[in-house]
């Protein structure tokens, strides 16, 4: 059961009824960091961006003191919010205050979701050999500790940063790898949305369109599509790093 909305419903109470309960925590069995963070994951899905990037920020400020792992975490989770909400440079913000906290940590998944991120962002930004090495080190994290959807996201960004730095072939060829290293479904449509990824169409001999199928784009709400056709040529940003 994927009830969404429902869940985003029950959780809004509970944080509505939060200040009013002696020792809320107890009572609930969680802590309110914990609810604000599945609260905001339950409104991103239920389509409620902006109320997922209020409860994010909320989950930050209830998280002053923790440990910097877990607000790093917490920042890249805002990040990918903000970024869906099409709030770009916010996002990048949010991405780089999560580098911040997590860079005396350990190698991690949120590690390598947020240097994907920031690889996304510098392409976008006309950065593309600062993307590339981002993108390079987004997967040796993601490899470091075995999180196979975090490095095909990496090789994703890898591919779309070698594409912009004029390698098409090979960076095609790191998009499919990408594409098959975080889903093993076995039609395109469940992969697209699944992934939501940077979709890659290049007319060249390793990498047509006819092989790109679908994409879903940043710049429309998930679930929209967008099909390459024969002889189209391009790339297109979408959410990043989501898990």
């Amino acid at each position: 059961m994927r009830a969404f909305q429902e869940a985003e419903t029950q959780y809004r109470r509970a944080l509505d009824l939060w200040p009013g309960v002696p020792d809320a925590a107890a009572v609930a069995g969680t802590a309110k960091l914990r609810v604000l963070t599945v609260a905001a994951d339950a409104a991103r899905w239920a389509g409620h961006v902006d109320q997922a990037v209020r409860w994010a920020r909320e989950a930050i400020d209830e998280a002053a003191g923790a440990d910097g792992d877990r607000v790093g975490e917490l920042y890249e989770r805002l990040g990918s919010y903000l970024w869906e909400a099409r709030a770009v440079d916010e996002s990048a913000a949010a991405y780089r205050a999560a580098e911040q906290h997590l860079a005396d940590g350990p190698p991690s998944a949120a590690g390598s979701r947020v240097q994907a991120a920031l690889a996304t962002v510098a392409v976008r930004d006309g950065q593309h050999v600062d993307g590339l090495a981002r993108a390079k080190r987004a997967g040796e994290l993601a490899r470091a500790v075995r999180a196979r959807a975090e490095e095909g996201r990496a090789l994703n960004s890898e591919g779309l940063a070698l594409t912009m730095l004029d390698e098409p072939d090979e960076g095609c060829g790191r998009c499919v790898w990408g594409w098959r290293s975080r889903s093993r479904s076995t039609t395109w449509r469940t992969r697209c949305a699944r992934t939501r990824i940077w979709g890659c169409a290049w007319s060249t001999p390793t990498c047509s369109p006819s092989r790109w199928r679908c994409f879903s784009t940043g710049w429309r709400r998930p679930g929209d599509w967008a099909c390459c056709t024969p002889g189209r040529a391009g790339c297109w940003p979408t959410t990043p790093a989501r898990r």
